[in-house]
């Protein structure tokens, strides 16, 4: 055996004794708990909390008027999520001093984990009764207020913090978060531009700022803002998410859909993300796809109105209309509402020959909305094709009422005066429609045909 290996199986504990023996076992009582309540600490901040329990459990035994002790194996406890055992250690600690704001801090603390919220806020209260100027209890008070959705009294309790300690990055954020809630956006900027100045590696100051750019649609700013938030935690589908969503109101759908696909591969079960991808494939005209990605929204929890009707729209961009149609009948279901559904299942009906029940959903939508142009158009092409023309003619009336410029209706009530025989109002109609759609090859051939009659007549 090498004489290194001796020392260090022999020599070495013996004169570990030798220390520990001068260092505690000489010690009174009360010096030997203040030495266990050190190694506590030591073992506590390097996450050996089992060691950290077992010194405060015997700093306690030999000093049990000491209200640090069980103040701090509180904490360990709290750190085990051993939440019971935390508060009967607070209680403890405030029982042997009642004007201790940090234990009925950290108690208050661990009655939220419970979701005791009403405890917590007493807690909290008394925190800061005792001690007017402990800033965390101001922030802790203020996430309560948060969950209470009472914007104003947490934004108080962020604003004090501050007021107390002005270099705090995380209250300006979680304050500019706050105001976020309210709308008041140019605030948002404000605090979440202060946050980053104290600490440019705080990705949520970068989030929040970048949805405020988003809600002021100054979306290059957003942008930005986002990409930094994502550079500093790239596993937060959340900015991800958002990212997409600035991205499509520029139109880059598929740098839209890597955001969205990056934000569905750190959260599988992200229906919010598989919904607007969806959205983004259905203007690429990807319908297929779309349609895989709505029924995975669905499939993981969203199941409103929107997304039947979307999941509807993209069935009808692949022409299937009985699906279209049914997914239209659970929109209404669940919104009867929807101006925009009755319409667009009016044209579905008209798309399979059932005019009639057509002409029922473009009544509803009129009856929703009594200046949707369009509804008032669309039923009019349902009665021309029931050879209705007077009714059809009533209806481009109103659409043309409402909107002067709108060629398709002009064509389509010319077309109704053409079959009713009237070809002067025939022509006068399509001559309109082709001033203001001066394009359309259809309607230059039916102008050139009218004038002809007119002139053989």
């Amino acid at each position: 055996m090498s004489l290194k290996l001796v020392l260090r199986k022999t020599v070495l504990p013996g004169l570990f004794l030798i220390w520990f023996c001068a260092t505690v076992c000489g010690q009174t009582p009360v010096e030997q708990a203040l030495s266990l309540n050190q190694s506590g600490l030591v073992w506590q901040k390097k996450g050996e909390f089992d060691k950290a329990l077992a010194d405060f459990t015997q700093a306690i035994a030999l000093d049990p008027q000491n209200p640090e002790f069980p103040f701090n194996r509180a904490y360990t406890y709290f750190k085990q999520k051993k939440y019971d055992l935390a508060l009967a250690d607070y209680s403890r600690t405030i029982a042997l001093n009642p004007a201790d704001a940090k234990a009925f801090r950290w108690r208050g603390i661990v009655w939220s984990w419970k979701d005791d919220y009403d405890r917590a806020m007493i807690d909290l209260n008394k925190a800061i009764e005792l001690d007017s100027n402990l800033a965390e209890a101001y922030k802790d008070r203020a996430i309560l207020w948060k969950n209470r959705n009472e914007y104003d009294k947490a934004i108080a309790d962020y604003s004090r913090s501050l007021e107390i300690n002005p270099k705090d990055a995380e209250a300006w954020t979680k304050r500019g978060s706050l105001w976020y809630e309210k709308n008041q956006d140019d605030q948002v900027i404000v605090d979440c531009t202060r946050a980053i100045e104290l600490d440019p590696k705080g990705a949520q100051a970068y989030y929040y700022r970048g949805l405020s750019w988003k809600a002021k649609q100054q979306y290059d700013k957003a942008i930005a803002d986002y990409n930094t938030a994502v550079k500093l935690d790239p596993r937060n589908a959340l900015y991800h998410y958002y990212r997409g969503i600035a991205l499509t109101w520029k139109d880059e759908y598929r740098k839209a859909i890597d955001d969205y696909s990056a934000a569905i591969a750190l959260d599988p079960f992200y229906a919010h993300a598989y919904a607007k991808r969806a959205g983004a494939w259905d203007v690429l005209e990807d319908y297929s796809k779309a349609i895989v990605d709505y029924t995975w929204a669905m499939e993981f929890g969203l199941r409103d109105a929107d997304i039947h009707h979307n999941r509807g729209q993209a069935y009808a961009g692949k022409r299937d209309w009985r699906r279209a149609i049914r997914d239209y009948d659970r929109s209404v279901e669940l919104n009867p509402k929807l101006t925009e559904v009755y319409n667009r299942r009016g044209a579905a009906w008209s798309w399979v020959d059932d005019y009639d029940k057509a002409i029922a959903d473009y009544t509803r939508a009129i009856e929703l909305d009594p200046k949707f142009v369009l509804a008032y158009k669309n039923r009019g092409l349902a009665r021309h094709v029931k050879k209705d023309y007077d009714q059809a003619i009533a209806d481009y009336n109103r659409a043309i009422e409402m909107n002067a410029e709108y060629a398709e209706a002009y064509k389509a009530r010319g077309e109704c005066y053409e079959k009713k025989g009237d070809l002067q109002k025939a022509y006068d109609d399509t001559l309109k429609a082709l001033e203001l759609d001066p394009k359309n090859s259809s309607v230059q051939d039916t102008l050139l045909r009218l004038k002809k009659a007119l002139k053989d007549k």
